[in-house]
């Protein structure tokens, strides 16, 4: 239950300003950005990239690729949606 009231939070701040559909992509940016500080929120102890991979498959029930997810961590795209949820 605490799960879910924490990705429903996350998805309440992210919303206003990340786009909730893009069709270029099977999981959305917000999907994607919940997920991932989701999955920071977990065991900071032990983090490493594949960790987070893995652990977003598990909460968006959506296989995808090690290359792909490096893609869209190094994308200028991803640092500038996080740049503007800092700046509002």
């Amino acid at each position: 239950m605490k799960t879910v009231h924490i990705l429903q939070t996350l998805k309440q701040c992210f919303e206003k300003v990340l786009p909730a559909n893009d069709g270029r992509t099977e999981i959305s940016p917000l999907e994607f950005i919940v997920s991932l500080i989701f999955s920071l929120l977990g065991d900071a102890k032990k983090t490493t990239l594949e960790g987070l991979r893995r652990e977003m498959i598990a909460h968006l029930e959506v296989s995808f690729c090690r290359s792909s997810f490096w893609e869209r961590l190094a994308r200028p795209r991803l640092h500038g949606f996080l740049k503007n949820f800092s700046s509002k």
